[in-house]
Order: structure tokens, then sequence, then C-alpha cells
């Protein structure tokens, strides 16, 4: 997986955000590989009044290859 990431504050709330995508077509694809063509991230940092930080994950994939979505959505879940 090639993937381009960015860093982003929001000046408002102080939101610490890491954006992730897929940007394959930077890179050769290897006929040994499967490439993930599909993939989506965003964590959001935000700190809160009792000291602690919270985390929040948003997160979408598209493995390819022979892997059934049904088996990727079953993995993906918590």
């Amino acid at each position: 997986m090639v993937t381009k990431v960015e860093l982003v504050r929001d000046s408002a709330t102080g939101t610490v955000f890491i954006n992730s995508h897929t940007f394959h077509d930077s890179i050769p694809v290897k006929s040994n590989y499967v490439r993930i063509h599909y993939a989506w991230s965003q964590w959001a940092f935000t700190s809160e009044k009792n000291g602690f930080t919270k985390i929040e994950l948003k997160l979408s994939v598209d493995l390819g290859g022979n892997i059934p979505k049904w088996l990727m959505r079953l993995t993906a879940s918590t």
C-alpha cells in the first residue's frame, strides 16, 4: 500500500488530525504482491479538560485480491 499522509491542526478546537489515503499511482505494481488500491483513515487527537487526550480513528479499506469482503468486515469489527 502506498499512502499520502497529512497532519492538520484545527485552530478553533485544537484538535490534531492525521489524514491518510492511498496514493498508488506513484509506484509501479509488482506482480508478486497484492496492492491495496483503496484505504482511507483519519486519526483525531483532542485534549480533554481532565488532562487526557481523546483519540478517535475512522478507517475504510478495500484489501483487494482474493479476500472476500465479508471476511474483511468481520475482522475489522470491534
